[in-house]
């Protein structure tokens, strides 16, 4: 992807109000990067240093395969709000490191196999503060939704309303990044 070039985003539900498990990996793998020091399957994959990980299930797959380097994650926290913005740096399915960050839980989860590991690994990079009301992501992208249900990439079209209002995913993303920090693009 070049910079001219706009990113998609992908939706992570991981409230603290609603779905305490996926508040807690959220704090653990993607706050607080995860050390291949401690995780051998993180080391197997080609990681030297920390690395923040989301994963998500087979139900989730669809979504998942869609993801390519650059795009960026926002995870809703807390009632109302997205919290927290990361960018992709690559994709994999790793089952084995998955069953050592996550226990698996149902959550509500509408699956055949409740005890399936988030397998679909998904490695970030630039994780970042955000303080981006759900409502305004939301209208946005044209949905009339309160929170997200699971996670979801939007359609192309609500891709289209976005940008027609916003003019890029990337800019409106950075829109909402404290002035204090660098942009979620921006390397450091």
């Amino acid at each position: 992807m070049t910079d001219d070039e706009d990113v998609e985003l992908y939706i992570a539900p991981c409230s603290r109000e609603h779905k305490e498990h996926t508040y807690r990996y959220f704090r653990e793998t993607v706050l607080n990067p995860v050390s291949p020091d401690h995780f051998e399957p993180l080391r197997e994959a080609g990681f030297e240093t920390p690395t923040s990980i989301w994963g998500v299930v087979s139900g989730n797959r669809t979504h998942w395969e869609s993801i390519d380097q650059g795009d960026a994650l926002v995870f809703y926290t807390k009632s109302g709000m997205y919290t927290h913005a990361a960018v992709v740096t690559h994709t994999e399915k790793n089952q084995e490191l998955a069953e050592e960050l996550w226990e698996p839980y149902d959550g509500g989860r509408i699956v055949a196999d409740k005890e399936e590991p988030w397998s679909f690994m998904i490695y970030l990079d630039r994780v970042r503060r955000i303080d981006l009301p759900a409502e305004e992501l939301h209208e946005a992208l044209g949905y009339s939704m309160e929170y997200p249900q699971g996670f979801m990439r939007p359609t192309d079209e609500r891709f289209e309303t976005l940008r027609a209002k916003h003019g890029s995913v990337r800019s409106f993303l950075d829109s909402y990044i404290p002035p204090t920090s660098p942009g979620l693009f921006e390397t450091v």
